[in-house]
């Protein structure tokens, strides 16, 4: 059986800091695809729009 290696050659098992993810997921919100799933999908939007003050991260 072979294995296909997916991503980036040097994987860590470290996680990266918080604004590397806040980054990310500013990218994230800003994209094309998620505007349109929440274009698709409603409920999606009113339940993002509830959460996002939320201090999900500490």
């Amino acid at each position: 059986m072979e294995f296909i290696k997916i991503g980036e050659a040097n994987l860590s098992l470290e996680m990266q800091t918080v604004e590397h993810y806040r980054e990310l997921a500013q990218g994230y919100r800003s994209s094309e695809e998620y505007l349109n799933m929440i274009g698709l999908y409603p409920a999606l939007q009113t339940s993002i729009q509830e959460c996002r003050n939320e201090a999900l991260v500490q």
